[in-house]
């Protein structure tokens, strides 16, 4: 049987259009304990083609832009990967990129 983790999701399936929402630090974590350090950042993201349902798209490393005071940034990643796994029961969905960029 094919393990759901193994396949990637075609990340044209989001839509045209990202709107980033969010940022949030990623802790670092070594042998199950977080060391106090960030890892990167995930980027919360609402999709408007889905009900501006939300993704976050975790990237390593430093922040690479800031949100908005006037509202919603759209953005656009490079080497999105999205990916689904199961916890629960209940099907989730993991998505990494590594750079995100601001679209005018």
């Amino acid at each position: 049987m094919i393990n759901l983790s193994n396949l990637n999701i075609d990340t044209k399936s989001l839509g045209d259009e990202m709107l980033l929402v969010d940022i949030a630090a990623v802790a670092d974590v070594k042998d199950g304990k977080k060391t106090g350090k960030n890892a990167g950042y995930k980027y919360i993201i609402a999709l408007p083609e889905h009900k501006l349902e939300k993704i976050s798209v975790k990237i390593p490393g430093h922040q690479r832009v800031q949100l908005s005071d006037e509202g919603y940034k759209k953005v656009a990643f490079d080497g999105l990967e999205v990916k689904a796994y199961v916890i629960e029961g209940k099907p989730v969905l993991s998505a990494k990129a590594t750079e995100i960029r601001e679209v005018k």
